[in-house]
């Protein structure tokens, strides 16, 4: 908004409300990225070690904490393996925690990492980048003069990016979105193709070639891909488009990232960009992705994108398998996981879960058997790496509140208990170094070619979840900020239909619609809501909503009924 708020030393709130202009401020800052800082203060903050003992928790000391840690997951290794246990990891933790994790959970004897939680479709990771980022300098996007946008909202998504963006179109640039909900932009949008997950790829396809006509360099692969493909009007401006500007991005957003055929619509966006001479920007879902990257929080690559020869389990194989244990590192599995139901069965299913964790939480409480209370970003010294691949540092700037500990020192104690003594002795010096080695290893790592799929999605005229996430859901410090939940920027426990879909299934009446994913065993039901932005033959439903879990994946078929 336009409102900034001071709090001042004595407690005074001073409200200044700014004069608007065209001249986008420099120093604009998004609502969430304002007001997170309130879920550090939240009821819910985890303020002592945690233990379950026949069903009931009780608050312990940080020695019987550990003590109960050790003997748990202990016997959890001992009786399965260390490749029955594995890690989630919250893509927002500190690139230290990420590295300490994964190097704990390496030295128990498992590759099973991953802080990729929201992702479905896993094929092309072997071909990803080292660290995910926009390719170009952030304050270069504001001289950028065309931009396609694939499945995704920057303007909530990645607001600062966002904010570069609305500067270019002010100064000229075009911008064309392919997505499946007409998502209300703040500048214009002179292209859009609006339709259903299942349809994401095809018209992505056709972009594709009506490049490609337009271009001498075509890979046999890439033609024999697109042979159906039927390019229209609408593709052809979004080619032109690109072809006809200087400095053209290509943008895959989260929706993108979330769907079930990413890697289909990563390697047609690579060779958009290829083929249109554009940059290929995938900056990620959270604040550090690509420091969870360079720190080896994935199972197929350790810090540094130094490959692995036995790789472990994906979040997603890890959820479908159902594990014996889980380390859990500030992740409500149900709300941050592509499939909140397979997560909350694995959850219950496991023999030992133990959730480094902010914040009490429903499901923590019915899935975990110790929680250790985790300090956050204020509370705590570290780096993130932005989308440029920058390492930025920051130091502690308040106290953790009662017993909450950084997350550096809990692995390190956690590492102790196990007897890990070179990982528990770490020093924050040997850190650092282990982390700027691992940002120049990965720095020196070439690229890797995408590989074609062998044929596009196949299209259904079933109807379709869209799982988005709202800005103001998307993980736990923000779920727990009580201004940030007061705002529309929140999963809604709602069905949302655009008024064509409604009518040809008879619901244009209904109020109350009973919903079932196909892979469910039952359904939920829901509240139906109409909105005409929603893409015919979909039905919008958020992710990271306690009343959303039990449908299942974000994307998926759904059979919607009135109640």
């Amino acid at each position: 908004g336009s409102n900034l708020y001071f709090h001042l030393s004595n407690g005074e709130v001073k409200r200044i409300v700014p004069a608007v202009n065209e001249a986008v401020n420099e120093n604009w800052l998004s609502d969430r990225d304002r007001f997170s800082y309130t879920g550090l203060y939240a009821p819910e903050r985890l303020l002592k070690p945690m233990l379950k003992q026949g069903g009931d928790w009780q608050e312990v000391d940080w020695n019987t904490a550990l003590e109960q840690a050790h003997e748990r997951l202990g016997a959890c290794l001992a009786e399965h393996g260390a490749q029955r246990c594995g890690a989630l990891l919250s893509p927002s933790a500190t690139t230290e925690e990420l590295y300490l994790a994964q190097q704990f959970m390496r030295a128990l004897g498992s590759n099973n990492i991953d802080h990729r939680l929201r992702q479905k479709d896993f094929h092309a990771q072997e071909q990803a980048a080292a660290l995910p980022g926009l390719g170009l300098p952030i304050t270069e996007l504001e001289q950028l003069d065309a931009v396609l946008i694939v499945g995704g909202f920057p303007r909530k998504d990645q607001p600062i990016i966002n904010h570069r963006i609305r500067k270019a179109v002010l100064a000229g640039a075009q911008v064309a979105a392919l997505n499946c909900v007409d998502f209300d932009f703040n500048y214009d949008v002179a292209h859009k193709c609006i339709v259903s997950p299942q349809r994401l790829a095809a018209e992505l396809g056709a972009i594709v070639k009506a490049t490609l006509a337009r271009n001498a360099n075509k890979s046999a692969d890439t033609q024999q891909l697109l042979a159906g493909c039927r390019p229209e009007q609408r593709h052809e401006a979004i080619a032109d488009m690109l072809l006809q500007a200087d400095k053209p991005l290509v943008f895959i957003g989260n929706l993108a990232l979330s769907h079930p055929h990413l890697a289909t619509l990563t390697y047609l966006s690579d060779i958009l960009a290829q083929s249109s001479g554009a940059t290929l920007g995938c900056p990620g879902d959270a604040a550090n992705n690509a420091g969870a990257w360079l720190a080896g929080a994935v199972p197929h690559r350790g810090p540094g994108a130094a490959e692995l020869e036995q790789p472990g389990l994906h979040s997603g194989a890890m959820l479908e398998q159902g594990l014996a244990g889980f380390l859990l590192l500030n992740v409500d599995p149900e709300l941050d996981c592509h499939d909140g139901r397979l997560a909350g069965a694995a959850m219950t299913g496991a023999q030992c879960v133990i959730a480094i964790t902010a914040h009490r939480t429903d499901a923590l409480l019915r899935h975990a058997d110790v929680l250790l209370p985790l300090a956050l970003y204020a509370e705590n010294a570290g780096s993130y790496v932005n989308a440029e691949g920058q390492q930025q540092n920051f130091q502690a700037a308040a106290r953790p509140p009662g017993a909450a500990r950084p997350g550096q020192e809990i692995i390190r104690a956690l590492a102790g208990a196990f007897k890990l003594e070179a990982l528990a002795a770490l020093s924050d010096e040997a850190l650092r170094s282990a982390i700027d080695q691992a940002l120049a290893d990965a720095a020196a790592r070439p690229s890797t070619d995408q590989r074609p799929p062998e044929q596009l999605p196949p299209e259904s005229a079933e109807l379709c979840r869209i799982g988005y996430i709202p800005m103001n859901s998307v993980d736990m410090l923000v779920r727990h900020a009580p201004p940030l939940q007061q705002t529309a920027d929140v999963a809604h426990g709602a069905a949302y239909l655009n008024s064509n879909t409604a009518a040809r299934l008879g619901l244009d009446e209904a109020r109350r619609v009973a919903l079932r994913g196909g892979a469910a065993d039952a359904g939920i039901e829901l509240p139906l809501l109409f909105d005409d932005a929603v893409a015919d033959n979909c039905v919008l439903v958020h992710g990271a909503h306690a009343a959303t879990v039990e449908l299942g994946a974000l994307f998926d078929v759904l059979l919607l009924t009135e109640v």
